[in-house]
């Protein structure tokens, strides 16, 4: 990586490994990871990357609270799916999807606080490439303000749901992606008690 690459957005660190303009599925994970459960999208991004080698059809992304310096990620792809906590006045940890046009509606959710930026995001990037596709996967948080590194229990226990939604929408474009090799144990001593 050069210099001039890191001035492009999409290219600062932890962001996804792949870039290109045959992007045909961009998995955008955002949110605030250091805000509990407002993390829920970067997590899920980070663990697909971590845990998956991805067609090179699809990009899986760690955006962060991007917003904007998102816009030309969004705009190379044919289809985005975007991960985020999304207050539903639901459970915590319900799982919604929606499309872009269901999130223009006047009783549609209300996305994390540092998404009054993607909801813009998608609808420009759409009014610039007619025929994007826009999918967001939100999860109901607990806690939506609360300064802390953790996501509380009931989002937690949807991340692997959140996962498989994901990888099932992905093998259903025909963009299967494979699972890493399993990941060597930190601590030995975890195995015993596994």
């Amino acid at each position: 990586m050069n210099a001039s690459d890191t001035d492009r957005p999409g290219h600062e660190p932890g962001y996804g490994e792949k870039r290109g303009d045959d992007i045909q599925v961009l998995v955008l994970g955002v949110g605030n990871d250091m805000m509990g459960d407002e993390g829920i999208g970067v997590r899920v991004a980070r663990e697909l990357i971590e845990g998956y080698v991805f067609p090179a059809e699809v990009e899986v992304v760690d955006g962060g609270v991007g917003g904007m310096s998102l816009m030309p990620l969004i705009r190379a792809a044919g289809e985005v799916v975007i991960v985020d906590a999304v207050d539903a006045s639901a459970k915590a940890g319900s799982i919604f999807m929606f499309n872009s046009e269901e999130l223009e509606m006047d009783d549609a959710p209300r996305l994390s606080v540092h998404d009054t930026g993607i909801v813009e995001v998608i609808r420009t990037a759409a009014l610039m490439n007619e025929g994007l596709s826009a999918t967001i996967i939100g999860v109901q948080p607990k806690k939506m303000d609360e300064f802390g590194a953790d996501l509380s229990r009931p989002v937690a226990r949807k991340m692997g749901r959140v996962i498989e939604i994901i990888i099932d929408l992905l093998e259903s474009r025909g963009l299967a992606p494979e699972p890493k090799a399993a990941r060597p144990l930190a601590n030995p001593s975890e195995k015993k008690n596994a």
